[in-house]
């Protein structure tokens, strides 16, 4: 009956919780940084092809510069290109940017936005500036159905964890391919393990009440 299909449900939410905290933050950080290189990997590939496609065509505007929106998008990447430290061209709105070019002084590192943090790449040829931006975890105004702001789904962390920004503890800390730390993972695992026994409670009542 349909109190024993959410008696199910239910237990099975508890699996998962109480699977996330018999894992500890170190072995969540190393399983989500081999997620992260396959991003990174997406994301220096669609850089190098922007930097190519900007060499043959004007960087004000071209529509071939467009042509990986739509699977860019769906990636949580944004190419965008600067001249002279001038914002010049971007493949979406997604990513806030409203910062100097000249900001971003490393290759590869960690950026806050107005609406979230994200992982930058940047590549510079002559005045041209690409810059890749891979979003790590939004931070919306408003949260609902449509707009969470838990980390990417992709990384496989639990919805409560936070962002910790600079690192403190290198034992909690995700790193890049290249090995630098960038960013610290907040478990809140008092959290996991209060709604781990929410849920074995319903269960436990649901279960009585059959």
């Amino acid at each position: 009956n349909f109190s024993l299909i959410l008696a199910a449900i239910l237990l099975a939410l508890s699996l998962v919780l109480n699977y996330f905290n018999t894992k500890t933050t170190s072995e969540l950080c190393k399983a989500a940084e081999k997620n992260l290189s396959l991003k990174e990997k997406q994301a220096l590939s669609a850089l190098q092809n922007f930097k190519n496609t900007i060499n043959n065509a004007p960087i004000d505007f071209s529509e071939s510069l467009l042509k990986d929106k739509l699977y860019l998008d769906l990636e949580g990447i944004v190419l965008l290109a600067f001249r002279n430290d001038s914002l010049k061209f971007w493949t979406s709105g997604l990513a806030q940017f409203d910062l100097s070019a000249n900001s971003l002084q490393s290759k590869n590192g960690m950026l806050h936005l107005r609406n979230g943090w994200y992982e930058y790449f940047t590549d510079i040829n002559k005045n041209i500036k690409s810059v890749a931006l891979l979003l790590i975890k939004p931070e919306y105004d408003v949260e609902n159905t449509f707009f969470n702001n838990s980390f990417a789904p992709w990384l496989s962390l639990p919805e409560q964890c936070a962002i910790k920004h600079p690192v403190t503890n290198e034992a909690n800390a995700i790193h890049s391919s290249s090995g630098q730390a960038l960013f610290e993972v907040d478990p809140k695992e008092s959290d996991l393990h209060s709604d781990s026994l929410i849920i074995n409670f319903s269960v436990l009542s649901l279960l009585s009440a059959l």
